[in-house]
């Protein structure tokens, strides 16, 4: 049985036990100011465990704030830009403030968490900025650290009257954003690592059509990064490395072998053989027979 609560915070909540499941909560007594100059917490908690229907669900004028939430432990669903995500421990996840979302427990193992709601400053570039980069979820040795950092503004709300957060709040989003740099210096790292893994692959599958996502899959890495990280690598893009060995393969048969032509382009993936004589023609300056005339031995 499914329980449906008022929430000002969302437009749809689901919980079978919302009265009791914190073991921290802290809201702001002050309404949410969106043009604050400063870093404001609007509300902070922890939760060892979540009911097990736990579902929240936000229009992008009812995510007034932003979110930072760490998965201590259990799983769950996150409905974010078009895409699912599936939740687990050691995640932190970034919510951008004006951007619908949904997420929910898994029943069977429900989440526990910690997390944060914020707003001011520039928290909505700076998040866009990380979200752009990441997605929602990031993973790594930064989880122990936003922990530990949300932890300790809990604390000074605990323990202080008149505790003003901008600075801590701050000190999280700097941390991602440092975190950033060092996963885009062991990406660039790793990507190149894997470059000539892909030239084999490469070579290897000359006869069927290669896609850029492929590519991408095999480095374990998004497709516009791939794109990116290749192209400033190899000073062309993919699928003009793709084309150029098409050509070095079949300038190697044209002179070594006795197959036709027509063999030659369809054994390498091109359309046809006109397709491969145009582009033969456009790269050598010569057509393929031109080329077996005048290099062969």
């Amino acid at each position: 049985m499914k329980y449906p609560f008022e929430d000002p915070y969302a437009d749809v909540f689901l919980s079978s036990n919302p009265l009791d499941m914190h073991d921290y909560y802290y809201i702001s007594p002050r309404p949410i100011q969106e043009n604050s100059f400063y870093y404001q917490v609007n509300r902070t908690g922890i939760e060892a465990q979540l009911p097990t229907v736990f579902s929240i669900k936000r229009s992008a004028a009812s995510a007034r704030c932003c979110e930072i939430f760490c998965i201590l432990s259990g799983e769950g669903k996150l409905n974010y830009r078009g895409k699912q995500y599936h939740l687990k421990e050691n995640q932190i996840v970034l919510l951008s403030d004006k951007e619908e979302h949904s997420y929910n427990t898994i029943p069977e193992n429900p989440m526990g968490n910690t997390w944060i709601e914020f707003y001011g400053a520039d928290s909505h570039r700076i998040m866009q900025h990380l979200i752009n980069h990441f997605g929602p979820i990031v993973e790594g040795t930064v989880f122990r650290t936003v922990c530990a950092k949300i932890t300790a503004i809990q604390q000074n709300f605990m323990m202080k009257d008149a505790y003003q957060p901008a600075l801590d709040m701050y000190d999280i989003l700097l941390t991602l954003l440092n975190y950033e740099q060092e996963h885009i210096r062991e990406v660039i790292t790793d990507v190149r690592d894997k470059f000539p893994l892909v030239e084999t692959y490469i070579d290897g599958h000359l006869s069927q059509e290669i896609s850029n996502q492929e590519l991408a899959h095999l480095c374990k890495i998004s497709l516009p990064y791939f794109l990116k990280r290749f192209k400033a690598y190899y000073h062309i893009t993919p699928q003009e490395y793709i084309m150029r060995r098409r050509i070095v393969k079949s300038k190697y048969a044209l002179v070594r072998t006795e197959q036709s032509i027509d063999s030659i382009a369809e054994a390498l993936g091109f359309c046809n053989t006109s397709h491969f004589i145009r582009r033969f023609k456009l790269q050598e300056k010569m057509t393929p027979a031109q080329y077996r005339r005048t290099y062969r031995f």
